[in-house]
């Protein structure tokens, strides 16, 4: 059974030290956010074909009865892979 997850925002990041320069993240703030009070943070790594919405299904970690205090990355992978460094080989090549 799936949770319904409270509200999550697409956010972008534009610098030109990066390649691509233009990246995505899907963002959850829990309900519970305060902006005076740290919070925790879980960046969630989907694997390789999923997109972060799916991913974020998936874990249900925007789901308040699972997480009601971490704020959640789930980011956008770069030519459906995470690139870590611009050099990096990938293992399968």
């Amino acid at each position: 059974m799936t949770h319904p997850i409270s509200h999550s925002d697409w956010y972008s990041v534009d610098d030109s030290v990066l390649e691509p320069s233009h990246r995505r993240a899907l963002l959850h703030v829990p309900d519970k956010y305060r902006k005076d009070v740290a919070s925790p943070l879980i960046i969630a790594m989907h694997g390789k074909e999923q997109s972060p919405a799916e991913f974020e299904q998936h874990t249900q970690l925007s789901n308040p009865e699972v997480n009601s205090e971490a704020i959640v990355v789930y980011p956008e992978g770069i030519k459906v892979d995470y690139q870590l460094r611009p050099i990096q080989q990938s293992r399968h090549d």
